[in-house]
Order: C-alpha cells, then sequence, then structure tokens
C-alpha cells in the first residue's frame, strides 16, 4: 500500500511538473499578462495569486483561526495556479463546457496512430448531434487520416492511418468535442479540444499530452523528474530538472529566491517581513513583476520564492 501511495504522489508531481513545462513552451513573445506561458508570467501569475490569496485571508481570516486555514489557503492557491491562470484561455468560440477529452496514450505502430481517450460528459444535450472528432496532419498540415463517430462517454482506443513513409515524422493530431446542428444553417458548437504532437513514433509535450508523455517515459525519466540536477544551462543556478529530448521535455533552470534573482546582475529587493510590514499589496505586486523581468533577463524559469514562514 505505501508503494502504491508513493507511485502515486510521484506520478502527480510529475504530471503537475510536465504541466507548467508545457505551458511555458507556447510560442508566443514575452509578455507579463495572466493566462500567457512564458516563464517570467509563470513568476508572475504565482505571485500575484499568493498575494491576492493573502490578502483575502487577512481581510477575513479571524487571528485565532488563521493557522488552521493555512494548510487549506496553500493548497487552494496552488491548484487555481496550475488548472487556471497557466492554462492558455479558451477561444471565444468554444461554448461553456460540459465536455472533457483527457488523452492518457499516444502511440504509432507500424502505418497507424493509436490513442487512448477519456471523454468525461456531464448531462450534454443531444439537441445539436455531439459529435468526437479526430483529426491527424503531417508536419505540412497535411491531412492524413480522420474519423467521425457519435461523442459518447468513457475510455475507448481510436486509430488513425498515419502510412509508413510518416510514421516517424512530426506528426499533429487534433481531437474535438463538436456539436452539430441538425438543419446545417449554424456554425457547430466546440465543446472541448485537444492537440496532441509526435516526433520519431513518441508522443511529444504539449498541454493537452501530458499523461501521454507520462505514460511513454521510462523508470528512470521518472525518477529524474522528481530528483533533479544541478547540470543546468547557467553555471551557478540553484539547479534544474532533466532534459527529455525524445519526449520533448526541456530542461527548466531555478534559482534562489527570495529577495531577488540570486545570479548575475540583479536587484536586491527588500526582504519579505520587511514588504509585508508596509501592508502596501500594490507595491509588492508591482516587486513581484519587476522580479519576473530579472529572472527572464538572466534566463532564470523559476524563482524559489517567495519565503513564508508557517510556524
Amino acid at each position: 500500500m505505501k508503494s502504491f501511495k508513493l507511485s502515486l504522489i510521484i506520478t502527480l508531481l510529475i504530471s503537475a511538473l510536465l504541466l507548467l513545462i508545457a505551458c511555458g513552451n507556447k510560442e508566443e513573445e514575452p509578455s507579463v499578462t495572466v493566462g500567457q506561458t512564458q516563464p517570467s508570467e509563470q513568476i508572475t501569475v504565482a505571485t500575484e495569486s499568493f498575494n491576492e490569496t493573502a490578502e483575502d485571508t487577512l481581510a477575513e481570516t479571524p487571528q485565532e483561526s488563521a493557522e488552521d486555514t493555512v494548510e487549506d489557503t496553500v493548497e487552494e492557491t496552488a491548484e487555481e495556479i496550475l488548472t487556471s491562470e497557466l492554462l492558455p484561455p479558451q477561444e471565444e468560440t468554444q461554448a461553456p463546457s460540459s465536455v472533457s477529452l483527457i488523452p492518457n496514450t499516444l502511440t504509432v505502430e507500424g502505418d497507424k496512430v493509436k490513442v487512448n481517450l477519456t471523454v468525461e460528459e456531464d448531462g450534454l444535450s443531444t439537441e445539436n448531434e455531439p459529435k468526437l472528432v479526430l483529426s491527424l496532419y503531417d508536419k505540412d498540415n497535411q491531412l492524413l487520416d480522420s474519423q467521425s463517430m457519435t461523442l459518447a462517454d468513457g475510455t475507448a482506443d481510436y486509430t488513425l492511418t498515419c502510412g509508413e513513409s510518416k510514421a516517424n515524422d512530426e506528426m499533429t493530431l487534433i481531437i474535438e468535442a463538436i456539436g452539430i446542428p441538425g438543419d446545417g444553417t449554424e456554425v457547430g458548437i466546440i465543446f472541448d479540444t485537444a492537440t496532441l504532437k509526435l516526433k520519431n513514433g513518441l508522443p511529444q509535450l504539449t498541454a493537452d499530452g501530458v499523461r501521454c508523455v507520462v505514460a511513454a517515459m521510462t523508470l528512470e525519466e521518472k525518477a529524474h523528474m522528481v530528483t533533479g540536477t544541478q547540470d543546468v544551462k547557467l553555471q551557478g543556478a540553484s539547479g534544474g530538472t532533466y532534459e527529455i529530448p525524445r519526449l520533448g521535455v526541456p530542461s527548466i533552470t531555478v534559482n534562489d529566491g527570495p529577495a531577488g534573482v540570486r545570479y548575475g546582475t540583479t536587484v536586491w529587493y527588500p526582504s519579505v517581513i520587511n514588504m509585508s510590514s508596509s501592508w502596501d499589496t500594490e507595491l509588492i505586486r508591482e516587486i513581484g513583476v519587476s522580479m519576473a523581468e530579472d529572472a527572464l533577463a538572466q534566463d532564470i524559469d523559476i524563482i524559489l520564492a517567495p519565503g513564508m514562514n508557517i510556524q
């Protein structure tokens, strides 16, 4: 039982870390904006979320019950960062989703691409003929194969043909849960989408493909993800994670804080206890943004901050 619990904890840690890395690899211009996914923005989002949560907790929680809510507050903040603010916002064309598409595994066997997919559907109306559509494209965005079927709740395997000549090339699998109006006069409704990448017959890291990548990792690669390494791209940095090139997983570099990026030439900010004594949340938020910019300038992905006294 202890071994099972440990394996489950390690798997959850790896999934959360890969999701963080995936969302930090979007090919967008650097911008300190909530909802985007550059490394500096992840730090800014985490800092802003922490500050807002701390402010709400101080305003609403009586002094005598503060200690009882510390664990719940930290857990809720972490969940919010991972599940909403670090993920790209849904496009406006998507309807409020009552469908979730969860890819579990992605493999290439011969000239076939196989995906194990879980569809979670909660009270979806059949008025618009809900469909599950899978479309496989090559690196030139040419359609290789597609399938369309009635959307059904549950887990199942789906197979598409890529051709042996394309099996080791870069491919993209787009999975969509859509509603198609019966009269054909309206635009279809997109309930949910999942985009998966393949290269050399292996799944590549994307925000939707975290489970597929974890399933393809070896035991040694999983161990590396939860132990870290001192062999990072910046000599003198605090450490980081191992790169897994075959699965498109980059390394991330972390560095000490919490009063700034402790690397190279950078700003050294006031201590956390001094900043908290100011009760100026707007100023502290600006400092968080500035720290993120410093990290980006030094090619640091994550600052080990903020500091908290949880005694």
